[in-house]
């Protein structure tokens, strides 16, 4: 059995190999480089998670793994076994593509894999929800990041890299949530940046366990669900240690996590972060947009009729270096009737606009304090 240091560095070793292979392609230091890293990165996990299990459920029935997945029947009662996991088919496995690695549009293949497992129903629930009502899928074409000319080179090398016969994911998925914290902050170390137009700030893991053990600690655990959330929730850190300190109940994680950001790098991130640890029942509650001007988490999903939802517990690591003036006086006027509305006053009070001006973070966190606690 591989130890948890070999594994965690073998791990580490495939991330740096791909942003390796990025450099040379001439990704490093541009958007699209964090996007092809943390798809491949997520395209492994998913595969190797996906065909463990797979051999798991063959064994069970007394099947091989390739009757399994040539059998539409078995295939559907797999996916009803495992419903909270990303559903793949054979032709979308490393195992099958490694194969065809000669081919001379094996780019295309790989591309056309991933945008296959994005569309698949099984799957729809791994896509984020946008405010407006959109849904971006789980993966994109990742080759079409490179220029043309050098793109099967370049799908070659990433199979040459996440091949299984190299590393398989295998052993790390009987691991915990502090050893997935610990990679996923080694996989965006380079894209934890405090800049970018929605000042990306990335809450440190060891700060974050602090405070969700402060949280946790502060009144005693029920045997129930609590709704979680972080209206900034970047990479998801603090709120999701917070739900690992919760635990589980005797029916399963006591957290449901919810969550929304401006950015769609953060809500990529925090994507990564709840497959890893295994949150896939909160997935359909990331959600992708200003939590000011449009908060999307209501009492009834998808309904904004229903009302804003409230929460046991909210965290945030608010964008304080954000200007929020061109949005200021839009946001003051859109929630000024909300007391009539609904009976709950849900921005700054009197005194507090006439102190607070533009750029100023605390109009940031009385704005979130009064929309989702009824102040």
């Amino acid at each position: 059995m591989t130890d948890i240091f070999t594994l965690e560095n073998k791990i580490k070793q495939m991330i740096d190999e791909m942003k390796g292979l990025c450099q040379t392609n001439g990704l490093s230091n541009q958007a699209s480089e964090e996007v092809v890293i943390t798809s491949v990165f997520l395209y492994k996990f998913l595969n190797d998670k996906f065909m463990a299990n797979m051999k798991d459920f063959a064994n069970d029935m007394d099947m091989s793994t390739e009757k399994v997945l040539q059998d539409e029947d078995m295939l559907a009662g797999f996916y009803d076994t495992y419903p909270q996991d990303v559903a793949f088919k054979y032709e979308d496995t490393i195992e099958c593509l490694i194969n065809k690695v000669g081919s001379s549009d094996f780019y295309k293949l790989f591309d056309d894999a991933l945008e296959r497992i994005s569309n698949y129903t099984e799957n729809e629930e791994f896509s984020i929800d946008t405010a407006d009502g959109g849904r971006k899928p789980l993966f994109t074409r990742v080759t079409e990041n490179v220029e043309a000319s050098k793109r099967n080179n370049f799908a070659k090398n990433i199979f040459g890299i996440i091949s299984q016969d190299k590393f398989d994911f295998g052993e790390a998925f009987k691991n915990n949530f502090d050893f997935y914290s610990a990679i996923f902050e080694h996989l965006i170390k380079d894209y934890n940046v405090a800049s970018g137009v929605y000042a990306e700030y990335f809450t440190p893991q060891a700060i974050s366990a602090i405070i969700a053990k402060i949280l946790v600690e502060m009144s005693p655990v029920e045997d129930k669900i609590y709704d979680v959330y972080d209206p900034s929730a970047g990479s998801g850190s603090l709120v999701l240690h917070l739900a690992n300190a919760l635990g589980k109940g005797s029916f399963g994680d006591r957290a449901q996590v919810y969550t929304q950001d401006i950015s769609g790098k953060s809500s990529r991130f925090l994507r990564t972060n709840m497959l890893l640890n295994g949150l896939t029942n909160s997935l359909d509650n990331i959600i992708e947009g200003d939590t000011l001007e449009t908060p999307a988490n209501y009492k009834a999903a998808h309904d904004p009729s229903s009302g804003v939802k409230q929460f046991d517990y909210i965290t945030s690591n608010p964008p304080f270096k954000m200007d929020f003036s061109s949005t200021r006086n839009m946001i003051e006027q859109k929630w000024e009737n909300s007391e009539l509305r609904d009976g709950i006053k849900r921005f700054l009070q009197e005194f507090l606009k006439s102190q607070i001006r533009k750029k100023n973070q605390w109009e940031y966190i009385c704005a979130l304090s009064n929309i989702f606690s009824g102040v």
